[in-house]
């Protein structure tokens, strides 16, 4: 049988509203959004898609079988809330992450060598840049971070957010490591 919500927890505020802003723009996507015990949680309906898909099987002319359309379509749901959740994660939680990067392993800097260093960094990872290779570095985060994602929701409906990104990630981790020390190096 399969699951009928997909639970994601997380304690920030701002990360909450713009995934619930988010999902509101994906009309196939029902959820619940609620503050429970200080953790904000988004509770996604799985049946929606079930009771959809016993629609279109009443179509005899369907060459595919109802557990293949479940399937699938739980298939499409993930991936779009994992593609959501990537886009967001990066967005939110790359500035944090790579600023405890950098505090920890470039400790010896002064602030001011910290701060042009950070602004560097920054300016590096922005998708926005007006460079080829930004945008092939940004794609490669988000692809990092879809794919742990995928694997997360293949293994369990469950997810809590502030620990996926900072406990899971170890390869966007290594990979954002990488980035800083290259930059380092031409700083």
């Amino acid at each position: 049988m399969p699951p009928k919500f997909i639970i994601i927890k997380m304690h920030s505020k701002i990360f909450f509203r713009l995934l619930v802003r988010e999902l509101t723009n994906y009309h196939q996507i029902h959820f619940l959004a609620k503050k429970i015990n200080g953790v904000y949680t988004v509770m996604i309906k799985c049946q929606k898609y079930y009771d959809c898909l016993n629609m279109l099987s009443a179509f005899p002319s369907s060459s595919i079988s109802k557990s293949s359309n479940i399937y699938l379509s739980y298939i499409y749901l993930y991936t779009c809330i994992s593609m959501i959740l990537s886009e967001l994660m990066i967005r939110f939680y790359e500035g944090k992450i790579t600023r405890q990067i950098l505090t920890s392993k470039y400790s010896y800097l002064s602030a001011y060598e910290l701060f042009r260093f950070s602004n560097l960094t920054h300016a590096v990872l922005d998708s926005n840049f007006p460079s080829i290779d930004a945008k092939k570095l940004y794609l490669y985060r988000k692809e990092l971070i879809l794919n742990r994602l995928l694997l997360n929701f293949r293994n369990r409906n469950y997810m809590d957010v502030d620990y996926f990104a900072y406990f899971k990630l170890s390869d966007y981790h290594n990979h954002l490591e990488d980035i800083i020390e290259k930059t380092y190096s031409r700083y």
